[in-house]
């Protein structure tokens, strides 16, 4: 019996998008290890282990990948881990197909880089923080100097770039945080992050809006810690929407939180609306519990929209013209269409293909009239088609083929 071709994916920490890929090349009869370095809960890391046949964690704190230095970050790996020389043993017997190293952090993914030069590796950049802003004051805020050497070490050393953004993102990296001259490889795939048929729920006929007859509103992010500052800037940010008496209901479902953690967000999110409850019509902002990464499809399900960002910060980032999220995938599983703001380009071009999504008016204040006007079943037929073509099922062969290529690129470099 043949071997299976063994793709070997390096997260810092879980992602749904890795998960539905890693799950797309299993079921194409692959072998799916993953090799994964930061600790995260038992229950996130039972859903996502479903996707791999093999599962080697490091357990290495999330706050340790920021060190100032590769030996300081080796250094965290034994002290930080407690099975980490065992979990190296095993590291050491694999033989990958390919290599698929998500940022962030990218200092894990140097690290295995030197450690597996004769296999080829793909560097996923995914949200590229250098299109997020040009200015090295702010980024470093959220980065540190080698994890941005890290990201260019990555670009320049891997043997194909995968990114989820536009096709053309990668042409502005030049000049920006990473500066000048970067030497990308020659195999390069965008890839957004589709829909699954696993996540998937039939459309809720049942919704909160049927029974109280008022608009329903979510957006579903990603935020590390959200503290009451982020929860005061969300408020004031879509005021003009509570103002008409539209629920917004927000799922900031962090990807690294511990119990601990959760239990933290539940007592600032209490101090927070005991803070502001004389805010006018507050009792239409709503921030939920948070769910894992399939969980949280049949929950939205119940609303009527969901929603991105109106507007985009003033600073020259890129993100929001070349950028894509997750959180399109996550609508249209659920059946919802979706609303973005006009400085989303890439967004909205793709929301227009599949007719599965609106921009917001320029005067905020007519929200309301504009959903009272749209034809919901209609636009509940588009959802259908949308998340059937704009699927990991129905896209997937790119990424296959895209492998195929940078794989036999690498073995014509060694011999």
């Amino acid at each position: 019996m043949k071997d299976k071709k063994q793709i070997l994916f390096i997260e810092g920490y879980n992602t749904v998008m890795l998960y539905k890929i890693a799950r797309a090349f299993k079921e194409k009869e692959y072998e799916t290890v993953l090799i994964r370095i930061a600790g995260q809960n038992p229950e996130d890391k039972s859903f996502y282990n479903n996707a791999f046949e093999k599962v080697i964690d490091i357990d290495l704190p999330y706050k340790n990948l920021a060190h100032e230095s590769f030996s300081s970050i080796f250094f965290s790996l034994l002290k930080g881990s407690k099975n980490f020389l065992g979990a190296f043993l095993k590291i050491l017997r694999l033989k990958p197909y390919v290599i698929i190293g998500r940022a962030p952090s990218s200092i894990p993914i140097v690290l295995f880089r030197i450690l597996f030069q004769r296999y080829p590796l793909i560097y996923f950049s995914y949200d590229i923080r250098a299109l997020s802003d040009p200015k090295p004051e702010l980024l470093k805020k959220y980065s540190t100097s080698i994890e941005l050497k890290a990201d260019r070490f990555c670009f320049e050393h891997s043997d194909g770039v995968i990114h989820k953004g536009a096709p053309e993102e990668l042409n502005y990296i030049n000049g920006r945080i990473l500066g000048d001259n970067i030497r990308l490889p020659e195999n390069r795939l965008s890839f957004q992050p589709y829909c699954s048929k696993e996540f998937i729920v039939p459309f809720n006929k049942n919704k909160l809006s049927r029974k109280d007859k008022e608009i329903h509103l979510v957006f579903v992010g990603g935020v590390l810690k959200p503290n009451a500052d982020y929860y005061l800037s969300q408020l004031k940010s879509f005021e003009k929407i509570i103002q008409q008496k539209i629920h917004l209901h927000f799922y900031f479902c962090s990807d690294v939180s511990s119990k601990k953690d959760l239990e933290s967000e539940k007592k600032v999110k209490e101090s927070f609306f005991k803070t502001y409850k004389n805010y006018p019509n507050i009792k239409y902002f709503h921030i939920e519990n948070s769910f894992n990464a399939k969980d949280i499809v049949k929950e939205i399900s119940k609303y009527d929209f969901g929603i991105g960002p109106y507007s985009s910060v003033k600073e020259s980032g890129l993100d929001p013209k070349f950028g894509m999220g997750n959180k399109i995938s996550t609508y249209l599983e659920a059946g919802l269409p979706a609303i973005y703001g006009r400085p989303y380009l890439f967004i909205n071009k793709i929301m227009k293909k599949y007719k599965a999504g609106l921009i917001w008016p320029k005067n905020m204040n007519t929200v309301k009239k504009m959903i009272k006007n749209l034809d919901y079943k209609k636009l509940e037929k588009d959802i259908e088609k949308a998340r059937e073509n704009y699927s990991m099922e129905k896209n997937f062969s790119k990424l296959e083929k895209f492998i195929s290529k940078v794989a036999e690129s690498k073995k014509k470099k060694i011999h």
